[in-house]
């Protein structure tokens, strides 16, 4: 029986198949794991990769000073602000290939828009450097060139700016990388839930309305050495205990 869906903007399965697929290879580390930390030459491999997806696409590319990847189609009215759709290459990159799709779709049936499209790969989301989500932080003006300096990269055992360097950015100028106030008229991110609520109601998508912030710190916690059967609990000074207790 034929279908009477008409609606115009179904993805194209295929070439979505094509594109997971050849990212994939990308940094694969053993059958089912993955390793492209950022600032890494592989990780630069995949960026390079989507950026010759969007360019076919008919995108304007820029990679900025820390290596965030931008793709842009301006829409019909000069001055309006950007709808932006994206996420991030170093692990899963559902949200980067949904969102280029996306404008693909909206590209090839010609549909016209106002407001300029812009497609984002955040660089350095899944920080392997005690710093979280990096690439939107810098995006976001969070992250200065004093962070960069103090912060170390694990996998090379260098600076973050020193890293940055190694692989063809310009940290000194992270400032460049900050997206301007109004410049953006909404934000849209595909994601898994990282959660078991809809999963659990057997809900296939939500719509997010607040995200949770991310705060890294450092705590310790200190205690004092008694003998486990002759100093009674109320005496005791124990750290592990203290530290449970902090936790809930």
């Amino acid at each position: 029986m034929p279908s009477n869906d008409t609606f115009p903007l179904r993805a194209n399965r295929a070439r979505m198949r094509r594109e997971f697929n050849a990212q994939a290879k990308i940094g694969k580390y053993g059958k089912t794991g993955l390793d492209r930390v950022a600032f890494t030459p592989v990780y630069n491999e995949v960026r390079d990769l989507v950026e010759g997806w969007m360019k076919n696409a008919g995108l304007e590319t820029r990679v900025d000073a820390v290596g965030n990847l931008y793709g842009r189609k301006e829409g019909r009215v000069r001055g309006l602000p950007a709808v932006m759709a994206g996420s991030h290459l170093d692990s899963h990159p559902a949200g980067v290939l949904t969102a280029l799709e996306a404008f693909r779709r909206i590209d090839e049936t010609g549909i016209a828009h106002d407001h300029p499209i812009e497609i984002v790969a955040f660089v350095g989301e899944e920080s392997a450097c005690g710093m979280t989500v990096f690439g939107s932080s810098v995006a976001t003006g969070v992250v200065g060139v004093k962070d960069l300096k103090n912060t170390e990269h694990p996998p090379t055992g260098k600076s973050l700016y020193e890293a940055i360097e190694a692989v063809g950015g310009n940290p000194a100028r992270v400032r460049s990388c900050w997206i301007k106030d109004g410049s953006l008229k909404a934000f849209l991110e595909l994601h898994i839930e990282q959660g078991p609520v809809l999963e659990s109601t057997e809900i296939p998508i939500g719509i997010v309305d607040r995200v949770v912030g991310y705060t890294r710190g450092e705590v310790h916690f200190t205690g004092v050495t008694a003998h486990s059967g002759g100093q009674p609990m109320p005496y005791r000074k124990d750290a592990g205990i203290a530290a449970a207790d902090f936790m809930v």
